[in-house]
């Protein structure tokens, strides 16, 4: 998932469940489990990425430091990944 075509997938899979909940296709169950897996995966890869280094240092680099990443676009595809997952993970809750 460190290449482009990873990228492009991890936020068209976010962007398609975000907006099929709010439209009312998926169901709240479905919805959580669906952006819960990607982002699962796609954090998964983001640390194996940074394996050689310590814990600590690899999430706070994943979120801070755009440089640890192949480019701005892994960068940004990771963190808006991350908000949008997060935004549907709280709604969710509100009907689990």
């Amino acid at each position: 998932m460190q290449s482009l075509f990873g990228n492009i997938l991890a936020v068209v899979a976010i962007a398609a469940s975000a907006i099929l909940y709010e439209v009312g296709v998926l169901a709240p169950g479905d919805a959580f489990f669906a952006v819960a897996v990607v982002l699962l995966v796609f954090t998964a890869n983001q640390l194996i990425a940074r394996e050689n280094q310590p814990l600590r240092d690899a999430v706070v680099n994943m979120f801070t430091n755009p440089r640890s990443y192949s480019g701005r676009g892994a960068f940004a595809a990771y963190v808006g990944t991350s908000a949008v997952g997060a935004i549907v993970i709280f709604q969710t809750m509100a009907y689990l």
